[in-house]
């Protein structure tokens, strides 16, 4: 899925939480690393 700025904005803006949780990116997969365990999702 490609996403343009602006609908990451608009996605944010309607998901407040998600500027409070750090995000793990590797290659084309992602999670909210809270709790720290979802990291490992993505390893």
């Amino acid at each position: 899925m490609d996403l343009t700025d602006d609908d990451i904005i608009k996605i944010v803006l309607k998901n407040r939480k998600l500027i409070e949780r750090p995000i793990a990116i590797k290659g084309k997969k992602a999670v909210i690393a809270r709790p720290l365990e979802k990291v490992l999702q993505v390893l």
